[in-house]
């Protein structure tokens, strides 16, 4: 990217000359973990490669729970969570990321 002096008409779009990309590291994929059920009462189950980082945050972004999987298959008990909406995201060992809604029953 080099700094191009302002044109006109161009809100909303990206500069001139300005490419953005993605790296395949630490880029993010919608496709890389299961969970269910949705909304979760007491036992959560994550589908996702073993190795993965697991992390549940709050809508404030506080993280409330991280899990290092072992296996291809993870339970969290969510009992001690109160009702209302998490963010769950789990970061596989090639870096790459997925973050969806979770509902507390």
């Amino acid at each position: 990217f080099t700094w191009q002096t302002p044109a006109n008409a161009t809100l909303g779009t990206l500069n001139n000359g300005q490419t953005l990309t993605v790296s395949s590291v630490n880029s993010i994929s919608k496709n890389i973990f299961s969970m269910h059920p949705n909304p979760v009462k007491n036992l959560l189950l994550i589908e996702a490669k073993a190795g993965s980082e697991i992390v549940i945050t709050n809508t404030i972004g506080q993280e409330i729970m991280k899990i290092n999987s072992t296996d291809s298959k993870t339970q969290i008990n969510t009992s001690q969570l109160i009702s209302g909406m998490y963010f769950v995201s789990v970061k596989n060992l090639a870096g790459i990321y997925s973050v969806r809604k979770l509902i507390k029953n």
